[in-house]
C-alpha cells in the first residue's frame, strides 16, 4: 500500500486533512476514527495517524473529493472544542503510532497481572535490577501496522504517455492495481520504443501455436461470430434532420463549458448518493437545449475544416455542402439519456492541445480504442449496440483492455494504418478467448469501419460505452483517465475530429489487407499444418 502525501491543519472546532489521491474511485474512500487513531483506505493508499488529542464522530464530519485536484479533503471534529493540537506539521510524529502503556491498578498504580513467587528472593532481587536496565523479550510488543513513509517529491522524468503522450507519474498509483491490465512492467521509466519493443516481446511470449491451430481448424463457432449482422448495422432508419445529432454534441459541449465558470466538481462521500445530481441538470438541459436549438448558427459547419491530417485530407469540390447535410445519419445513432448525462458529467475543461504532427496517431488510436470495444461486442454476441441487457459481461473490461496496444501497453504512437492494423491483429491472435484471422477482418471492416462513417455521434456513443465499461472495473478505471476522458471531449470538437478524416479512414481500413509477414508470425504454414494434420487424422 502506498502513503499518500497530506497537509493537517486545525480550526477551534475540527482538525482538515488534505489527501493528495489522485485517480482512484472517490466512492471507495473508507475511513475510521477512534479517539486518538485516524485510518482512510482506498486503493492502492492507506493513511493512519495519531494526534495528540482524541477526536470523535458526531455527525459533523465530513468528506469530499476535488476530482480535478485529486484531493481528499477531511474535516474530524475534536472531541473537545478549542483544544489545540500542538505538531500537527510533524507529519512523521503523526504517522508513528503512539506507545500504549500497560493497564494499571487506579489507586495502587501497579500493573493488574503481575507474576510473583516464581523466583528465590535472591533471584528475584537480581531479576529486578536487570529489568531496570533493560526490557525483556516477553514485555516485548510489536506494532502489526502497515510501515509508512511519506512518498519522495515528483521528479520531472520527460516520460509520457496516454492521450497525445499528454501524462506521466501513474506508476505509482497503478503498480497494486494494474498487473492484470498492463503489459509494461515500470511505465515513468519507458519511452516509446522500450514500451513498443516490450510489447511485442511479450506478444511473441504469449502467441500460442496450438491454440491458434485449433481454433482455425475447429471455427464453427467463430464462423457464426463472423457471419453475425454487425451490432453497429442500423439500417436505414434515418433521421429527418439529420444535423440534430451533431447539434445534440455541441450543446453538450457548451453546456459544460459554461459549467467550467463554476466551482469545482466535488463528490460528497458522505451524503446518500455520493454523485452529481444529473436529474436536476438534465431538467435544466432540456430547457437550454429548446433555446439552443432556436438560436444555434452554423459556426461549427463553417470551421469543420480547420484541424485534418494532410495525409487523409480529401479532394473538396467547389460549393460542397456539410457534412451533416451530405451524410445521413441512423436514427439509432442519437444519444441516449445515460449519454447525455455522461457528456455533461465530463470534467470543465477544453481537450488538450494536439499538435499538428501528432493528430494522424491520434485519430489511429482512436481506431485501436474502437476495435477493442467492437471485438468484445461480437465476441458477446452482441446483436444490436445499446440493446442488449447482458451486456457488458464480467470480462468486458479485461478483454477490451487486452485487445488494444494503446491501453494495455501504452503503445499510442503509430503513423501508419498498417502497422497499427498489424499491431490490433497480434492482440487479437494472443489474449482472447476466440483467435482467428477472419474474426479480426469482420470486427475492422464491417464494425470499425462502419462506426467511424456513421460519424462523430457515433464515434462519442462508442467511447462513453467504453469508458462506462472500464470506469467500473477496479483495475481498468485509470485507462479512463489516461485515454477515455479525453477522447470523449476530443471527439466533441468539430475542429478537432474531423467526419471527412472519420469516413476517409473508414475507406482506408476496408480497403487494407493484412499479410502474415506484417504480423511476424508465421500463420500460413501454421494453418497448412492445421490441414495436413486434419486430413491425416480423417
Amino acid at each position: 500500500m502506498l502513503t499518500p502525501d497530506f497537509t493537517v491543519s486545525q480550526t477551534p472546532e475540527c482538525v482538515i486533512l488534505c489527501i493528495r489521491a489522485p485517480y482512484v474511485k472517490a466512492s471507495e474512500v473508507q475511513f475510521f476514527v477512534d479517539a486518538c487513531d485516524f485510518r482512510l483506505h482506498i486503493a492502492p493508499y492507506f493513511l493512519r495517524l495519531t494526534f495528540p488529542h482524541p477526536l470523535v464522530e458526531n455527525g459533523q464530519e465530513s468528506a469530499s473529493y476535488d476530482v480535478g485536484k485529486g484531493m481528499i479533503n477531511v474535516s474530524l471534529p475534536k472531541l473537545v472544542p478549542g483544544t489545540f493540537f500542538e505538531g500537527l506539521d510533524m507529519l512523521s510524529t503523526l504517522l508513528a503510532p503512539q506507545r500504549r502503556p500497560p493497564a494499571v491498578a487506579p489507586s495502587s498504580g501497579r500493573p493488574l497481572i503481575e507474576e510473583i513467587g516464581s523466583l528465590e528472593p535472591e533471584q528475584e532481587h537480581n531479576e529486578g535490577e536487570d529489568d531496570e536496565q533493560h526490557e525483556t523479550h516477553d514485555d516485548a510488543e510489536f506494532d502489526w501496522f502497515l510501515d509508512q513513509e511519506l512518498p519522495e517529491s515528483d521528479f520531472l522524468t520527460g516520460i509520457k504517455y496516454g492521450f497525445n503522450n499528454s501524462y506521466s507519474g501513474f506508476a505509482s498509483h497503478v503498480a497494486e492495481i494494474g498487473r492484470e491490465i498492463f503489459d509494461i512492467d515500470n511505465m515513468d521509466q519507458s519511452t516509446p520504443e522500450s514500451r513498443r519493443a516490450e510489447r511485442i516481446t511479450k506478444e511473441d511470449a504469449k502467441f500460442d501455436i496450438d491454440h491458434y491451430m485449433a481454433d482455425f481448424m475447429d471455427d464453427e463457432e467463430i464462423q457464426l461470430l463472423i457471419a453475425m449482422k454487425s451490432p453497429f448495422d442500423f439500417g436505414t432508419d434515418l433521421l429527418d434532420t439529420p444535423s440534430t445529432n451533431l447539434d445534440e454534441l455541441e450543446f453538450c459541449a457548451r453546456e459544460r463549458e459554461k459549467r467550467s465558470a463554476r466551482a469545482p466538481i466535488s463528490l460528497d462521500m458522505i451524503g446518500s448518493s455520493g454523485n452529481i445530481a444529473f436529474e436536476t441538470a438534465q431538467q435544466s438541459t432540456t430547457f437550454l437545449q429548446q433555446q439552443h436549438q432556436q438560436s444555434s448558427s452554423n459556426e461549427a459547419d463553417a470551421a469543420h475544416d480547420a484541424s485534418q491530417p494532410n495525409e487523409w485530407k480529401p479532394a473538396s469540390p467547389p460549393n460542397a455542402v456539410s457534412d451533416s447535410e451530405q451524410r445521413p445519419t441512423s436514427r439509432l445513432w442519437e444519444l441516449s439519456a445515460q449519454d447525455r448525462r455522461d457528456l455533461i458529467s465530463l470534467p470543465h475543461r477544453h481537450p488538450l492541445p494536439i499538435a499538428p504532427e501528432d493528430q494522424k496517431s491520434v485519430y489511429l488510436t482512436l481506431v485501436d480504442i474502437l476495435f477493442a470495444f467492437c471485438f468484445d461486442q461480437r465476441t458477446a454476441g452482441v446483436v444490436r449496440f445499446g440493446d442488449d441487457d447482458s451486456y457488458p459481461h464480467a470480462e468486458s473490461a479485461w478483454t477490451i483492455a487486452r485487445a488494444s496496444p494503446a491501453l494495455s501497453a501504452l503503445d499510442a504512437r503509430f503513423t501508419s494504418l498498417r502497422a497499427l492494423v498489424a499491431a490490433l491483429t497480434r492482440r487479437a491472435l494472443c489474449y482472447p478467448l476466440h483467435r482467428h484471422r477472419g474474426l479480426v477482418r469482420a470486427v475492422l471492416r464491417d464494425d470499425v469501419a462502419r462506426v467511424l462513417r456513421a460519424g462523430r455521434t457515433a464515434v462519442v456513443r462508442v467511447l462513453l460505452a467504453t469508458r462506462r465499461i472500464l470506469r467500473a472495473h477496479h483495475a481498468a478505471f485509470v485507462l479512463d483517465r489516461l485515454f477515455l476522458e479525453d477522447y470523449c471531449l476530443w471527439a466533441q470538437h468539430p475542429r478537432l475530429c474531423n467526419e471527412r478524416v472519420l469516413r476517409e479512414l473508414a475507406d482506408k481500413i476496408s480497403d487494407l489487407d493484412i499479410s502474415p509477414k506484417d504480423i511476424g508470425w508465421p500463420l500460413d504454414e501454421l494453418e497448412n499444418l492445421a490441414r495436413d494434420i486434419g486430413e491425416d487424422d480423417s
